[in-house]
């Protein structure tokens, strides 16, 4: 049975109003959603916000080895230089229903596995009547997507389970955070402050007493004098963080040398099974992971232990799928558990990659690597011409090599890439090379 794969990314689900979004996010919103053509088989089909270039979607099939054209790609009708997320409207256009039955899809014959299985993606499921589901591990209720990528949810979740997380609050008022702010800050010298719903790191802020100039995790950083000056920090986060009437913002205390992780589970109707642990990268904003994970066993197996409590209950309450589960260790080794997201995630289309190629190829010791903040003014033709000239893309003989995770060049000039070598050192060499062939 064919899958109808929905890049359903940064809907109101996610974050409080995507009409608020900014261009530039929306653009890159549309770019990364491609990352879901490495999660398709031949047959499948996929509903992308804007215009995916042919030429990538080929490599991608060459990639995996499939016929080219047996990746059947999908996109919104409109302004591909202004996309904006997939919502009710636009998944209900003309437009896009005659691409569905331009490439013979049949109701009753089809599933749909959208990134998150929220509002929008159980009305078009309705609409085309095609049932969601996450592969074998079933249909979630579509409640679930609200609840579990809130991360107020998340923290009296996790409190009832006695999963540890940081020191922090739930703001709602600017009083609240001011409050927040003066009581948290003193403890770690720094907080971070959370948008309830965004996505990724461009919802997030540090207030610091440090002298410190970037802190992973945040995309912006606001200083203070230590016992002053908390209500004019608060004021100025408020104003810039608020997309609606009724935002919410998580504080937290802020460790500075932790160690970001992600684990992450699959839930069925019959338990959940463990699809990965990872380190993430922060530069400082999210920017990809590293495989296998750097933690030792020993802590590991703590993380996992506080990961399965939150991966069962958001089972028992109705979410079926992808769960990822986000950490940071201490130096201490020290876990405490930051977030949790009910839908698929960066892990999902890298595990694809993984899965379909890396293993395919050379089944163990290798260490791999996603990363994703580059840009580049060569166009795609080109930059495939000199990794093959340098030896730096992908060997199935080797096992070894970069491959093109990721590009929107036309719009963005961004590039993503996912890397693969026998140690770290051989796999930071690789993505040092890539920078200097193709991003200076």
């Amino acid at each position: 049975m064919p899958t109808l794969f929905l890049a359903n990314a940064d809907t109101e689900a996610m974050v409080a109003d995507p009409r608020n979004l900014d261009k530039h996010f929306r653009q890159f919103s549309a770019g990364t959603s491609r990352r879901h053509l490495w999660m398709m088989s031949p047959g499948d089909a996929i509903v992308l916000p804007s215009l995916a270039r042919s030429e990538h979607i080929h490599y991608i099939e060459d990639m995996c080895q499939y016929y080219r054209g047996s990746l059947r790609v999908l996109h919104i009708d409109g302004d591909h230089q202004n996309p904006y997320p997939l919502d009710i409207e636009n998944l209900s256009a003309k437009e896009l229903i005659d691409q569905l039955q331009a490439i013979g899809f049949e109701r009753g014959n089809w599933s749909v596995e959208p990134y998150i299985a929220d509002q929008v993606a159980f009305h078009f499921s309705k609409l085309i009547d095609v049932p969601i589901r996450f592969g074998d591990f079933g249909t979630p209720v579509c409640e679930a997507a609200d609840v579990f990528n809130d991360k107020r949810v998340f923290r009296a979740l996790a409190a009832g389970l006695n999963v540890p997380t940081a020191p922090g609050c739930t703001c709602a008022s600017l009083a609240q955070l001011t409050s927040a702010l003066a009581e948290l800050t003193p403890a770690t010298g720094s907080v971070i402050v959370k948008l309830d719903r965004h996505s990724g790191t461009a919802g997030n802020v540090l207030v610091t007493t440090r002298d410190i100039q970037n802190a992973p995790g945040a995309h912006k950083i606001h200083r203070v004098s230590a016992g002053h000056g908390y209500e004019e920090i608060a004021r100025t986060i408020y104003a810039e963080l608020s997309r609606s009437q009724n935002s919410f913002f998580v504080v937290e205390s802020y460790y500075h040398s932790a160690l970001s992780v992600g684990v992450h589970y699959l839930v069925g109707n019959d338990g959940i099974t463990l699809n990965g642990v990872c380190d993430m990268r922060l530069l400082p904003s999210y920017a990809g992971m590293f495989w296998p994970s750097s933690l030792s066993e020993f802590v590991v197996h703590k993380l996992l232990a506080e990961g399965q409590k939150l991966a069962y209950e958001v089972g028992r309450l109705g979410h079926r799928g992808p769960v990822s589960i986000d950490a940071i260790v201490c130096p201490d080794d020290k876990i405490m558990i930051s977030e949790i997201n009910a839908r698929h995630g960066g892990f999902s289309m890298a595990k694809a990659v993984i899965e379909k190629i890396v293993v395919q190829a050379y089944p163990v010791g290798r260490v791999m690597a996603t990363r994703l903040n580059l840009t580049s003014q060569l166009d795609f033709k080109t930059i495939l011409a000199l990794l093959d000239e340098d030896s730096l893309g992908f060997s199935r003989t080797t096992g070894k090599g970069v491959i093109v995770y990721l590009e929107d060049l036309e719009n963005t000039k961004h590039i993503e890439i996912f890397s693969v070598a026998e140690s770290r050192e051989e796999l930071e060499n690789f993505e040092n090379r890539f920078v200097q062939l193709v991003c200076q």
